[in-house]
């Protein structure tokens, strides 16, 4: 029990340490694709569309607006890019008053455009790599998206894929730890060597057959050699003039164990122990 508890802890780090590393990779991305459009909006650059620009970094900003940046870009940098969040807010801001000169002003100013210059520098030391099919440079579309390349569809919640993830795994190493007693306790259950001459029933038939030996678990069972059993075929077996049921754990052409689906007690089994032996 202790060593599969061990097992499901060391995975559920390994899988937060994972998705933290995927989540702040995501968080740099986000804050990258903000910076190349504020960026081209302070140069001066014709846009073809300042409302696309806008809607873009609406939807970008509320992927980061109340998000703790530390572990993304490292207290070193927080403020750098604190203050950067704050700025896109008010030009976002000043835009939606109706009027976009001024905010294109605002991205001018001496304050703004030093920290610009300052997360320019920062980013190339934050970015993570990008991945071998990764497509640099998008052109925007007619809402804003992709002006980066970055997808933005955001909408799977971190923790509730963690808290999915980390129950399947507890499920499963549950089961498994379950089966895993179970099967020891049946293998440290005393057995007794006996002969017991029986009945059982399997495959919608009656046959003769001997017990073997018995443990409050299972039986072994000589079964009829012209009538083979095979794994996991469901019986009845007649013991002590009652039809106790089982299942087909192992089988060979003479011989069979049953696994009693309701394991008898110890009195049951030490009166089939008594029991007269032909």
């Amino acid at each position: 029990m202790a060593r599969g508890l061990r097992i499901y802890f060391a995975v559920l780090l390994l899988l937060l340490g994972t998705q933290s590393a995927r989540a702040n990779c995501l968080v740099i991305a986000v804050l990258d694709s903000m910076h190349s459009v504020e960026q081209r909006l302070a140069r001066g650059d014709d846009s073809p569309d300042l409302a696309a620009d806008i809607l873009f970094l609406q939807r970008e900003l509320a992927l980061v607006a109340d998000l703790d940046l530390t572990d993304a870009v490292g207290p070193a940098n927080l403020a750098a890019f604190e203050t950067f969040v704050d700025n896109t807010a008010v030009f976002i801001r000043i835009y939606l008053r109706g009027d976009a000169v001024v905010a294109r002003a605002h991205l001018r100013t001496r304050a703004v455009a030093d920290n610009l210059h300052a997360v320019a520098a920062r980013l190339p030391y934050l970015r993570c790599d990008a991945p071998p099919n990764a497509t640099p440079d998008l052109p925007a579309d007619e809402t804003g998206s992709n002006l980066s390349g970055v997808a933005l569809n955001f909408s799977l919640n971190l923790r509730r894929i963690l808290g999915v993830l980390a129950a399947l795994i507890g499920v499963f190493l549950t089961v498994f730890t379950g089966f895993h007693l179970r099967a020891r306790k049946h293998r440290r259950e005393k057995r007794h060597r006996i002969h017991y001459p029986t009945s059982y029933e399997a495959m919608n038939s009656t046959f003769d057959g001997v017990l073997l030996d018995v443990s409050a678990a299972g039986v072994k069972l000589r079964h009829d050699p012209m009538h083979p059993l095979t794994i996991g075929a469901k019986v009845k077996v007649r013991i002590l003039d009652t039809w106790t049921a089982g299942t087909i754990q192992w089988a060979n052409p003479n011989y069979s164990g049953i696994l009693f689906s309701h394991p008898m007690n110890t009195r049951e089994v030490l009166k089939l122990v008594r029991a007269p032996k032909t």
